[in-house]
């Protein structure tokens, strides 16, 4: 008697696929947003530290000649970007007495970051920050 079991071919059914899909997509659907707007708060630190090293640099700009700069290439930049190139920095105002310096984001994933569109800081260490109405998120951006 020779007797033999009948063939099964392994593997997944269409159903079990669909629902395994099915989960991914609830999952990513769930985490993308969560993991962007973590993103966006992180890189918000290349905005701040890039004012902290301009207030840095204007400091030691100020003690050589005894006025403060508009030109961020007098402070030692080689452009007008934050380090990781997120933000466009200026130097809106300065002279003798005070400056200003502010950052917004570029068109990188900042941009999409309505709580915090604008840093800035001043020669009293004055920091403040905007969101996208243009009210004042300075705890929430600079924290």
């Amino acid at each position: 008697m020779n007797m033999k079991k009948p063939y099964r071919q392994g593997g997944f059914t269409l159903m079990e696929l669909m629902v395994v899909v099915t989960i991914v997509a609830i999952i990513a659907a769930i985490g993308y947003p969560s993991y962007t707007a973590y993103v966006r708060e992180a890189n918000r630190v290349d905005a701040t530290e890039a004012l902290l090293r301009i207030q840095n640099e204007q400091e030691k700009y100020y003690l050589q000649n005894n006025t403060y700069t508009t030109s961020l290439s007098d402070l030692g930049f080689s452009g007008t970007t934050s380090k990781n190139g997120y933000y466009t920095l200026a130097i809106p105002n300065a002279d003798a007495t005070t400056f200003t310096a502010t950052a917004v984001p570029n068109s990188t994933p900042q941009s999409g970051d309505k709580t915090c569109q604008s840093f800035s800081i001043n020669a009293l260490n004055v920091r403040t920050a905007k969101d996208s109405s243009g009210a004042d998120s300075t705890e929430e951006c600079w924290g």
